[in-house]
């Protein structure tokens, strides 16, 4: 029972049990066998995943745009493509105001796992509609080496969008 016990708390095989950098914690369960002659007591693992991710420990849920938000140049955004089944979410850069209720976008594209974000080599570039845009995102945040500097982030809870 304790060999079990010992290869339970082995760090390895907890990243084989909650992969995706969930928080694990391994808790004892004691129970108590109550009998006449003797009580007895038998230990047993539970594994408990907290659901908190370490991508979202402090972030701010995402703002939706009303009429009367102003969207300028070198905004970031969250853009709907809805397609037949569902929606697809990407987040781009303002480039410029064509006129009120329409925008040229700079897109850019997720590295998975996680919700960091890079511009493409080639540049993806449209013309949306202002009823397109979901959200307006705060400032990045910029990584602080320099192999990582081309990352962005946002201080934003994006897990309720599927974004690419």
């Amino acid at each position: 029972m304790r060999n079990a016990i010992k290869e339970v708390l082995n760090n390895r095989l907890l990243k084989q049990v909650f992969p995706n950098n969930k928080i694990a914690k391994v808790t004892k369960k004691i129970i108590r066998k109550t009998s006449t002659s003797n009580s007895d007591t038998e230990e047993s693992i539970v594994l408990e995943a907290d659901e908190i991710s370490d991508d979202f420990s402090d972030v701010e849920n995402v703002h939706l745009i009303t009429d009367d938000d102003q969207i300028h140049q070198n905004d970031f955004v969250l853009v709907k493509f809805p397609t037949k089944m569902t929606a697809v979410y990407y987040i781009g850069k303002v480039l410029k105001c064509l006129n009120l209720n329409e925008f040229q976008i700079k897109y850019l594209r997720r590295k998975t796992p996680g919700y960091k974000f890079y511009y493409p080599l080639v540049d993806d570039i449209s013309a949306v509609d202002r009823s397109d845009l979901v959200s307006k995102l705060p400032a990045p945040n910029s990584a602080k080496t320099a192999r990582t500097s081309c990352l962005l982030t946002f201080n934003v809870n994006l897990s309720s969008y599927n974004v690419k």
